[in-house]
């Protein structure tokens, strides 16, 4: 069964549902949403298509 929550950081320091039922790492959403962040941002800047 896939994972539910990947709570942030902020989940972690007040203990809530999602932080405590996680089975990711605290800073976990951090590092996936700076990842993104960089992959998206190259996407967009070698499109081809982009006018």
């Amino acid at each position: 069964m896939p994972d539910k929550y990947m709570a942030d950081a902020g989940s972690y320091d007040r203990i809530t549902y999602e932080a405590v039922n996680s089975r990711y790492a605290r800073d976990a959403a951090e590092t996936v949403t700076g990842r993104l962040d960089v992959l998206l941002r190259e996407l967009y800047t070698t499109d081809p298509q982009r006018p």
